[in-house]
């Protein structure tokens, strides 16, 4: 591409009846432009209304998307200005007592709308003629968020907590029929897979018809680390058992598996850890339990859970 300027550069440059000619069509083709832009045109812009100075009771989302079709004639400069600068018309709602008469006439507004758009231009008509001005009164209620998300972890690894949302809770607003049926919003839904690591994502909240909210996406934060799985052999302690009395248990050791997070290994300690049963001569099969519980392990799985026993006679 260099290469191709190059060379047509150069052949401009070379040729001074061409370069000449290009002068004169450039000079011909602003002057023209000139012309044009100095003549007068009829027009039509479409003018935004934007409601300022609502009462405390309305939300400002559920304000009408009033549009204003201004015809007007005035130069090719103007023409071109206003497109460029996109004015649109500000409207005090209380001023005015907008929402008192529920409608308003833009023809009452020709001289804000004369200095939107320049004020030696011609306006020819504005539609429509009147503005139906329908607001209801806004409510707002505090909801709960719910994450609508689908985990899958690698093998090895899990969620260390409960997920953390940044809000918990948002506001909405709308018509309170409406609303007093909300009684919590969801995310869209996610899918998260191959989870090897903390998850902070950005979750988008699925929008409601007729029900605005004061944010649009909340922070879903989750702690994950990679998960050990161990397993001990516990001695039995048998509870409430009376002096004297002998007994053969099956088996005679009882298999705990456990797991617990990578991070937390110095927390483990299994050293004082004993399988226990209370002396209920009256069943046939003990329930085994553990005499404490070990800080930092989870998923606890005792095999056997019940054990048999024999009562030896002296």
């Amino acid at each position: 591409m260099n290469r191709r300027f190059r060379l047509i550069l150069n052949f401009l440059l070379r040729n001074n009846k061409l370069r000449t000619f290009l002068l004169f069509f450039f000079i011909s083709f602003l002057l023209w432009f000139g012309v044009q832009l100095n003549r007068k045109y009829v027009y039509e812009f479409k003018i935004p209304v934007v409601y300022t100075n609502l009462p405390t009771s309305y939300y400002k989302g559920f304000l009408p998307n009033d549009t204003l079709n201004v015809k007007v004639k005035m130069t090719g400069y103007q023409i071109l200005k206003n497109k460029l600068l996109k004015p649109h018309l500000l409207l005090d709602v209380q001023k005015y007592n907008i929402v008192k008469h529920k409608q308003w006439h833009p023809d009452d507004f020709l001289n804000q709308i004369n200095n939107l758009i320049g004020n030696n231009n011609q306006i020819i008509k504005i539609l429509p003629r009147t503005v139906s001005f329908n607001l209801t009164s806004v409510h707002k209620k505090q909801v709960p968020v719910v994450a609508d998300v689908s985990l899958k972890f690698r093998p090895g690894f899990g969620p260390k907590s409960k997920p953390q949302l940044q809000p918990d809770s948002v506001w909405i607003f709308g018509e309170q029929p409406t609303i007093d049926t909300i009684k919590f919003v969801k995310t869209r839904h996610y899918d998260i897979s191959n989870i090897d690591k903390s998850v902070n994502k950005s979750f988008v909240i699925k929008t409601k018809e007729g029900v605005k909210f004061n944010v649009s996406n909340i922070k879903y934060q989750l702690p994950v680390s990679e998960i050990v799985e161990d397993e001990v052999r516990l001695p039995i302690q048998i509870k409430g058992k009376p002096e004297g009395v002998r007994l053969l248990l099956f088996p005679e050791k009882i298999k705990l598996k456990y797991k617990f997070f990578k991070e937390n290994v110095n927390l483990v300690n299994m050293d004082h850890v004993k399988a226990v049963v209370d002396y209920k001569p009256d069943q046939k099969t003990w329930k085994v339990s553990l005499n404490h519980k070990p800080p930092g392990i989870f998923d606890l799985q005792l095999l056997p859970g019940e054990i048999t026993y024999l009562i030896q006679k002296n």
